[in-house]
C-alpha cells in the first residue's frame, strides 16, 4: 500500500487522480486540476454510485464543499488499472 499524501503533495508531483483508502468501492476517485503545481479549487468525483443517486458522473465539487485541507494527508494515488 502507498503512503497517504495531501493534495499539495500530489499536485507538486503531478498526481491528478486520487482516492481515499476508506472508500469501499475501488472505482471511486477524484480527479484534481493542477494549476502552477498546486491543486485547483475544483475537483471531479467519479463514482458508480453517482448515477444511482441521480447525480452526474462526475460530480464537480470544491474542496471547501467537502472541508478537506490541502495539507491533510488522506489520499492515495489512484491508477486507472485499479478500476478493472
Amino acid at each position: 500500500m502507498s503512503e497517504l499524501i495531501s493534495l499539495n503533495e500530489a499536485a507538486a508531483v503531478g498526481i491528478e487522480r486520487l482516492r481515499q483508502p476508506t472508500w469501499s468501492d475501488l472505482r471511486d476517485y477524484v480527479l484534481i486540476d493542477i494549476v502552477d503545481g498546486k491543486p485547483g479549487p475544483l475537483f471531479r468525483l467519479y463514482s458508480p454510485f453517482n448515477a444511482a443517486a441521480g447525480l452526474p458522473n462526475p460530480c464537480l465539487l470544491s474542496w471547501e464543499d467537502v472541508k478537506i485541507g490541502v495539507d491533510e494527508r488522506c489520499f492515495l494515488p489512484s491508477w486507472p488499472e485499479e478500476d478493472d
